[in-house]
């Protein structure tokens, strides 16, 4: 996720303060995983038990991730050292079903379309 500290109301929300006691709250967090850490906290049921094991189990890191593999062709033996044969075609299943089923939609869309458009003998 990307987190923009440069909105306008993000930054009305920041100078707010409780004027007596600054030191009790409401705390702006300045760094941007605190500021989605809070965001996510919103979302959730967080005074709640589940809610409150939910918030822990979330982890929010600042900076930029690693490269795990440096090119296409580096994707493979990586795979296969990792997860063996299996890695290489998970996901297959569910890629064939829908490819399956788009093209059994459009086709018969296509077919279905043309003879209401075109006319019974519109075919070569």
């Amino acid at each position: 996720a990307v987190v923009s500290t440069q909105s306008t109301g993000y930054l009305a929300f920041l100078r707010k303060r409780i004027r007596t006691n600054p030191k009790k709250g409401p705390f702006h967090f300045r760094a941007p995983s605190k500021i989605l850490w809070r965001t996510v906290r919103g979302m959730l049921p967080h005074k709640l038990k589940r809610g409150a094991e939910a918030l822990d189990r979330l982890k929010v890191f600042e900076g930029v991730a690693t490269r795990q593999y440096n090119s296409l062709v580096d994707v493979y033996p990586k795979t296969l050292k990792s997860d063996g044969n299996g890695g290489l075609y998970r996901g297959f299943v569910i890629s064939f079903v829908f490819i399956f089923v788009y093209r059994g939609f459009y086709f018969g869309l296509y077919d279905t379309l043309k003879s209401m458009f075109l006319g019974p003998d519109a075919g070569f």
